[in-house]
């Protein structure tokens, strides 16, 4: 799959570069390695996925441990001119701390313009497992991705509460607190309807 049209290109060119900077990174690897897989989720996600806000960093998972390149940012203007960078968050897998177990599987794979994928594929986790990834820190901005989302009819407040039911087995957590978060992010959707 490739961006949304709604998709900000300058961000989506950034994203390629990043993209392309991790990949030139994995060269040394043996071919019997390629492709390491990136699962990209968080507020870039929701971006290609839904466009909307531009977010600052890149939040991803690896198949394989990995040293990345040092100071992973990209610089890009945004729609007013402004600058802005985009910068990979080191601490990525901390930070999608909760997804279903077939989230990786039913990833896509996600086309950028100018990345020739190689060493690195690049996949997108489906909406509804942004979503839930979302519900864990569930801070305004990730109040607002899930909203981004639901607006744009990739996830249904019926999808993200199927999809919860079937995770929560494997959260390590307190439950109540993910529920009170679940039910606060279909709000938007069901006022909707």
């Amino acid at each position: 799959m490739r961006p949304c049209d709604s998709a900000y290109p300058p961000f989506v060119d950034a994203l390629a570069t990043l993209a392309a900077r991790i990949q030139a990174g994995l060269a040394h690897l043996p071919r019997s390695q390629w492709p390491v897989g990136m699962y990209l989720g968080g507020a870039a996600a929701v971006h290609c996925l839904a466009g909307g806000r531009l977010p600052l960093d890149v939040d991803a998972q690896f198949t394989q441990s990995l040293a990345l390149p040092p100071r992973l940012m990209i610089a890009y203007r945004d729609p007013d001119g402004a600058a802005r960078y985009l910068r990979f968050v080191e601490h990525a897998s901390a930070s999608l701390p909760w997804m279903h177990s077939d989230a990786r599987a039913d990833a896509k794979r996600l086309k950028l313009p100018g990345l020739e994928q190689q060493a690195l594929e690049l996949r997108i986790f489906l909406p509804v497992d942004v979503a839930l990834a979302l519900l864990v820190r569930f801070d305004a901005a990730d109040r607002g991705d899930i909203d981004a989302l639901m607006r744009a009819e990739l996830v249904s407040a019926r999808a993200l509460r199927a999809r919860f039911a079937a995770a929560l087995p494997g959260w390590r957590g307190d439950g109540d607190r993910l529920r009170e978060h679940l039910e606060l992010a279909c709000l938007p959707a069901a006022r909707r309807d």
